[in-house]
C-alpha cells in the first residue's frame, strides 16, 4: 500500500518548487516500499506450497509481474493522451490500493502447512554468523550473481527496449512502440505457466530436484544468451523483435529454477535470502540503466549492450551448472518449541 501511496503522491510533483527533486526521491520511497516484495513472496511459497507443486506456483506468481508491466506498456501511453501523465500516476497508485484492501479481504486466516510441520518440529532461529561459513559462502555467491544476472537483464530490458524500438527499429509512434515493447513480457507471462508446468512433471517422474532446477536455469541462461548475441548483429526489424521475444521467454525458465531453488533449500529462511540475492539485483538494475545509457548515447545502438548481456547470462549458466549442487542452506538453529 505504501508504494501506491508514494505513486499517487508524484503527480503532485510538477507542483512543487523542485519536481525534479519531488519526483527522484518519491520513486526512491517507491522502491524502498516495493523491496519487500520478492522476499515476502518467497517466504509465503515457501509456507504455502508442497516441493513437487513450486515449479508452476512458483512461475504463476512471478509470471504475473510481468503481466503488470505488459498492462503499464499498453495502457500507460494511451491513458497519459487521455487524462494526462500526472493524472497516469493517480491511476495506477489507486489501482496498487484497491488491490491492498482486496487481498486484506481475501486473505487466509491460518497458516500454511509448511508452518504447522515447522511448529511441530521446533521452530528455526535465523544465525547471521552461518552466512559466512565456508559451504554456505559459495552457493550464497553463485545464488547472488544469478540473481544480479536477472535484475541487470529484467531492469535494463524493461527500461531500455521502448527506446530500442524506437530508435534502432524506427518506430515513432509511442503508442504503436508502447505496443510493440509489451511483446516480449506478453509471452514471458503466458510462457511462465507452461514452464513451471513443465518442471512439476519433471518432478512427478522422479528427476532429482537439484537437476529439475538445473535444467530450468540452463535454459533461462544459455538461451537468452544466444538470442541476445543473435540480435546485436541483426539489422532487420522483425527479426530482431522475434530474438527478443525468444530471450524474455527463456527468462521465464528462472521462475521454477533460481526462484523454485531458493525455496528448496532454504525453507522457512527462503524470504531472507531472497531479500538478500534481491538486494544485489536490484543494484545491478540501477547499475545496468545508467550504463546502458552511457553505452547507447557512446555507440547510437543497442549491441553492445546485448552482447554484455549474452556474456553476463552465459557466466550465470556457467557457474549455475558448476556450483549449485541443491545442498541444503542451514541458517538456522532449531529452537524450543
Amino acid at each position: 500500500m505504501a508504494w501506491s501511496l508514494f505513486t499517487v503522491l508524484t503527480a503532485g510533483a510538477p507542483a512543487t518548487p523542485w519536481p525534479l527533486a519531488v519526483v527522484t526521491a518519491l520513486r526512491a520511497l517507491m522502491g524502498v516500499a516495493s523491496a519487500a516484495a520478492l522476499p515476502c513472496t518467497s517466504a509465503a511459497l515457501a509456507e504455502w506450497v508442497p516441493a513437487a507443486d513450486r515449479g508452476k506456483a512458483t512461475a504463476l506468481v512471478y509470471g504475473c509481474f510481468n503481466v503488470g508491466t505488459v498492462l503499464v506498456s499498453l495502457g500507460a501511453p494511451a491513458l497519459a493522451a487521455v487524462v494526462g501523465c500526472a493524472n497516469t500516476f493517480v491511476f495506477f497508485g489507486g489501482v496498487g490500493f484497491l488491490a491492498a484492501a482486496v487481498f486484506e479481504a481475501v486473505k487466509p486466516a491460518h497458516r500454511g502447512p509448511a508452518h504447522r510441520a515447522k511448529a511441530a518440529g521446533g521452530a528455526t532461529n535465523l544465525r547471521f554468523g552461518r552466512l559466512f561459513e565456508r559451504d554456505v559462502v559459495a552457493q550464497i555467491l553463485c545464488l547472488t550473481w544469478a540473481h544480479v544476472v536477472i535484475g541487470f537483464g529484467f531492469f535494463t530490458l524493461q527500461s531500455w527496449i521502448p527506446l530500442y524500438v524506437s530508435n534502432d527499429l524506427g518506430v515513432t509512434d509511442l503508442r504503436t512502440a508502447g505496443l510493440i515493447a509489451a511483446g516480449p513480457w506478453l509471452a514471458t507471462a503466458v510462457a511462465a505457466v507452461g514452464v513451471g508446468s513443465i518442471a512439476d512433471r519433471l518432478l512427478a517422474k522422479g528427476l532429482p530436484t537439484p537437476r529439475v532446477r538445473q535444467i530450468m536455469m540452463s535454459c533461462a541462461t544459455f538461451s537468452p544468451a544466444a538470442c541476445l548475441t543473435l540480435v546485436s548483429f541483426l539489422e532487420s526489424g522483425l527479426g530482431a523483435l522475434a530474438l527478443l521475444i525468444f530471450a524474455m521467454v527463456f527468462q521465464a525458465f528462472s521462475y521454477p529454477g533460481f526462484h523454485a531453488y531458493i525455496l528448496d533449500v532454504c525453507g522457512d529462511n527462503s524470504g531472507f535470502v531472497l531479500a538478500l540475492t534481491n538486494s544485489f539485483g536490484i543494484v545491478a538494475g540501477i547499475v545496468g540503466n545508467i550504463g546502458t545509457g552511457f553505452l547507447v548515447a557512446m555507440t547510437g545502438n543497442f549491441s553492445v549492450v546485448f552482447r554484455l548481456l549474452a556474456v553476463m547470462y552465459l557466466s550465470s549458466g556457467v557457474m549455475w551448472n558448476l556450483f549449485v549442487k541443491g545442498q541444503k542452506l542451514e541458517l538456522g538453529e532449531a529452537g524450543a518449541q
